[in-house]
């Protein structure tokens, strides 16, 4: 079986094909690409033999001008109303108090304790208030993009800003992995991109759903061709 470079065409030497990994990479430009459809299905490695992961109706793959596909979602969900209702309440209690303050009369000899009491209660309460109205507002109109090509992976989150946009060249990957957090009420779902420096970077946190997260991995792997290997500590969908 002769291999050739998806990308130049370049015959693949047997000295650069990883059999166990399925992972064959060129010489003349770099490209590293899986094989796995070339390969008798009983001679696959088990690591590369997993079920195809149907994509979730809350998503949409885009194909960005043949060079990269885009994933896309919303994070509005029925929940975001159950926020709003909360933090109605919150704003509502921290404006009665501030109107509270300028209507007391407030006599001189308990001024201090006064300003010290609602001093602290405020510097911990606007806070709260503040940020939980900003990921409100969040909930209802903010979107996810995670963009794939074969320079990079950027994770947008917009139109509000947001913390975790990042990038990530493709040539420092090596693996990419779903793990489950157990909670009490509900365990989430991370993507995560292990770096060929051994560093961990969380992609995608805190899906709720293990398909999200597994579609995720699967589509960017396929157009990455990164051929997937267990790596310790990752969620188990795979088949076996």
């Amino acid at each position: 079986m002769q291999l050739t470079c998806r990308k130049c065409g370049s015959k693949i030497l047997y000295e650069d094909i990883d059999i166990q990994k399925v992972l064959a990479r060129c010489r003349q430009c770099g490209a590293e690409f899986g094989f796995i459809e070339m390969v008798p299905n009983e001679q696959q490695p088990m690591a590369a033999v997993k079920f195809e992961v149907e994509k979730p109706t809350e998503f949409t793959v885009r194909q960005q001008q043949g060079v990269g596909i885009a994933i896309f979602w919303r994070w509005f969900t029925i929940s975001a109303f159950v926020f709003l209702f909360n933090m109605l309440i919150w704003d509502a209690v921290l404006a009665g108090l501030i109107w509270f303050c300028f209507k007391i009369d407030i006599p001189n000899d308990n001024r201090v304790f006064f300003m010290f009491f609602f001093g602290t209660f405020f510097l911990v309460l606007i806070p709260i208030c503040l940020w939980g109205t900003y990921k409100t507002v969040a909930l209802f109109i903010n979107s996810t993009t995670v963009y794939v090509d074969n320079v990079q992976i950027v994770i947008r989150h917009s139109p509000l800003p947001w913390p975790k946009n990042i990038k990530i060249p493709v040539e420092s990957i090596d693996q990419l992995y779903c793990e489950e957090e157990v909670h009490v009420r509900e365990n989430i779902y991370n993507v995560i991109v292990l770096l060929k420096s051994g560093k961990k970077v969380a992609l995608i946190s805190k899906l709720k759903h293990m398909n999200k997260a597994a579609f995720i991995e699967q589509q960017i792997e396929n157009r990455l061709g990164i051929i997937d290997r267990p790596i310790n500590g990752e969620m188990l969908w795979r088949k076996g």
